[in-house]
């Protein structure tokens, strides 16, 4: 009936007394517990078996401990696969992950640490923590300019200057980067464009610094088209398909604002267009075909504007029509 005592055993050896009992034993055993009531009544006893589960080692491996970002890092566990039911990453910025030897982006610079839990069988955790095991670089500053700009043809060459930072190792230019026109390993290269018609060219430059990393910039060239006119100074409209009509051409012409006027001797207007697609073909006011102006020497006036430097131009002239 009490007051009851406790002798505790592990593999038939006495380890202590009391109630609660507390043993740290490193192996697999069998505990045994005798009871007694302080009368003389045979003690109860009651075994058993404790599994005690050797350590897991925990070792991974990473393809590269160091990278440009982002930097993509393929990681494999090097655990005996017998001592494990399930596996957890945690790659030190704030990222983790369950399953097998996992792929990881880093996307910005800095040190990781990287740790693998791995859970047995038994539910016990064991672990490896990497301190600092990833190291992430930032990749060079990319920057240039160019001289002139904008420019006009036929002045078309230009003079590029690398501005990034100190350090770098590597340049590679590329004038007119989706269809190159040419390319240079020079640090300040200079590249002529096309003298003969103006346009928007993208300019790259990647640079490459001591660790490898590297880094790309984009730029845009400028260069306009020179405001060109041509104005021919007779015509002959008698539709045999040669030199029928009489118009403005040229290039850099603004479209949405150009004016083409044509005036006979007495200062009348015979034809006007507003379109540079558009010439006279020597009828009278174009409302009227049935009419055609005689042949003669006829006075125009033309005002125009360059697309690209927004440029003005009047040119009053004389045109001679003949049939």
């Amino acid at each position: 009936a009490g007051p009851y005592t406790y002798d505790w055993s592990f593999n038939g050896n006495f380890v202590g007394a009391g109630d609660p009992f507390t043993n740290n034993e490193a192996i697999t055993g069998e505990y045994c517990v005798l009871a007694y009531d302080g009368c003389e009544t045979p003690p109860g006893e009651f075994c058993q078996t404790v599994i005690i589960e050797d350590a897991v080692p925990v070792s991974f491996e990473a393809d590269t401990t160091l990278a440009c970002f982002p930097a993509v890092i393929n990681f494999t566990n090097l655990s005996d696969p017998a001592s494990f039911v399930d596996q957890y990453w945690f790659f030190g910025d704030g990222n983790a992950v369950d399953g097998a030897d996992p792929s990881h982006i880093y996307e910005n610079p800095g040190l990781y640490d990287v740790k693998l839990e791995l859970r047995s069988a038994l539910g016990c955790l064991y672990e490896a923590n990497y301190g600092s095991y990833i190291q992430v670089l930032n990749n060079p500053q990319v920057n240039f300019s160019a001289s002139p700009q904008p420019t006009t043809i036929p002045e078309t060459e230009i003079t590029f200057f690398e501005e990034a930072e100190s350090g770098l190792v590597e340049y590679e230019w590329i004038f007119n980067t989706n269809n190159p026109l040419g390319t240079s390993f020079e640090e300040n290269p200079v590249f002529e464009f096309p003298i003969d018609v103006g346009g928007v060219y993208p300019v790259s430059l990647t640079v490459t610094d001591t660790q490898g990393c590297t880094a790309t910039e984009e730029k845009f060239i400028i260069i306009n088209d020179l405001l060109n006119i041509y104005i021919p100074n007779a015509f002959t409209p008698n539709n045999d398909g040669i030199n029928d009509l009489f118009y403005v051409s040229g290039t850099d012409i603004d479209p949405s604002r150009f004016t083409f006027q044509v005036f006979d001797r007495w200062g009348e207007l015979v034809f006007e267009t507003e379109d540079p697609e558009i010439g006279w073909d020597g009828s009278y006011q174009i409302v009227n075909k049935e009419y055609y102006a005689q042949d003669g020497l006829y006075s125009w006036r033309v005002v125009l504007y360059s697309i690209t430097t927004t440029e003005r131009k009047e040119i009053i002239g004389h045109i001679n029509l003949m049939r």
